[in-house]
This record gives C-alpha cells, sequence and structure tokens, in this order.
C-alpha cells in the first residue's frame, strides 16, 4: 500500500461521518415527495371532478327547464351552475387540494435541499480533515 493510500485510508478510518443524519435527511426528503405526489393527485383528480360536475349542473339544468317546456340558452345554464352553491363547494375543494400541494412541494424542496446541505457539510469537514494534516 502506497503512502497516499494508506493516509487516505486513516483519513476515511479517523473521519466522523454522520450516516445516520444522511439517513434521516433522505427519509425525510422521501416522505415530503411521496405527501407531494399524493396530493398533487387529489389536487389533479379533484380539477376533473370540478369539470364534470359544471358539465352534469348544466345538463341537468337544461334538462329540468325542457321539461317544463322552456328554453334554457347553454350560456344561461352554464351562468346558473357557476353561481350555485355546489359548484361553489366544487371550486373551494378544488382550490384547497391545491393549495395543499403546493405547500407541499415546498417542504419537498425543503427537504431535499436539508438533505444536500448535509451532504455539501460532510463535504467540506473532510476537506478540512485533509488539510489540517
Amino acid at each position: 500500500m502506497s503512502l497516499s493510500q494508506r493516509a487516505t485510508a486513516s483519513l476515511v478510518k479517523s473521519m466522523p461521518t454522520n450516516v445516520s443524519d444522511r439517513d434521516i435527511l433522505r427519509e425525510k426528503w422521501r416522505l415530503a415527495a411521496v405527501a407531494f405526489e399524493k396530493a398533487d393527485d387529489l389536487a389533479q383528480r379533484a380539477k376533473e371532478d370540478k369539470a364534470i360536475f359544471f358539465d352534469a349542473l348544466v345538463e341537468t339544468l337544461m334538462d329540468q327547464a325542457e321539461k317544463r317546456g322552456d328554453k334554457l340558452p347553454q350560456g344561461k345554464a352554464e351562468r346558473m351552475a357557476r353561481t350555485s352553491p355546489a359548484y361553489k363547494a366544487e371550486v373551494d375543494k378544488a382550490f384547497d387540494l391545491r393549495l395543499t400541494a403546493r405547500l407541499l412541494a415546498i417542504e419537498e424542496k425543503n427537504a431535499d435541499r436539508e438533505f444536500w446541505q448535509q451532504i455539501s457539510l460532510e463535504s467540506q469537514q473532510r476537506a478540512e480533515m485533509r488539510m489540517s494534516r
């Protein structure tokens, strides 16, 4: 074994590594990523549900008008649907789920940043130990 290989081996053995910190941060990031993906999926589904609900509501309003013998224009049915409390509740639900997904995306990015910050700190510590020898 050469002198540099022995020096490197002794440096690696004597260096304190916080593998558990790294593993904890990696797991924290993984959990945040999974939570974000689930929330994003729910938000996308709510957006689609809102569109389906709107179309069904417009259709129902037009059918009811037709049964009464009235002619309800498409535009008026859409305005009535948009101003209905049920549709407003669907919109609120979709926006709340989107907000939750965006907040979880921020948490995921923060967990990723903390993980790479730990990696950088460990690298700096190794460099400082090499320079101090």
